[in-house]
């Protein structure tokens, strides 16, 4: 299992934001685009710039997001939690072990992140990045989402551990 740096989970938590009406590869194509105008994915590097600056960064061609108004704003209140309750690193959403119910309301406290792109959120975390999420018995089982379980043998829902483990 390979490990989940910080700049990683960050950018996983924008890309679970930024997933609204916009396919995967174009969602991370725009993540990468945002790390590299300001150079990297911190708190510290997302305020360097004020209201104004950064929604006309998202602006800039090509565009972070096809709602760049409504993405810009909700990406600096998503970093202005992450650094005050997570200590700007998106791993501790999910470290240490939470259960699954956890997990799903920790995403869904961020702007822009309800139900349906925390229970992505929580399938790729599991299914793609081997995070340890325990279950607890509710039913976090994506719908309405084709392409992913394609990828993943026609999967789902999540792979969550046994609590007891």
């Amino acid at each position: 299992m390979q490990e989940i740096d910080k700049g990683q989970a960050n950018a996983l938590l924008l890309e679970i934001l930024f997933s609204q009406q916009v396919n995967s590869a174009l969602v991370r194509r725009n993540v990468n685009e945002l790390t590299r105008r300001i150079n990297g994915l911190s708190a510290a590097q997302v305020f360097m710039y004020s209201d104004d600056e950064f929604v006309a960064l998202f602006s800039r061609k090509p565009a972070i997001h096809r709602f760049v108004n409504r993405m810009s704003h909700q990406t600096r209140q998503l970093f202005t939690i992450l650094n005050e309750e997570y200590g700007d690193d998106a791993r501790n959403i999910w470290l240490p072990v939470v259960s699954a119910g956890t997990l799903m309301a920790r995403l869904q406290s961020f702007p822009g992140i309800g139900s349906h792109k925390a229970r992505v959120g929580l399938f790729l975390l599991t299914r793609e990045f081997d995070v340890t999420v325990l279950g607890d018995g509710g039913d976090y089982a994506i719908e309405g989402c084709a392409k992913l379980p394609g990828k993943f043998n026609g999967n789902n829902t999540p792979l969550l551990q046994d609590s007891d483990v």
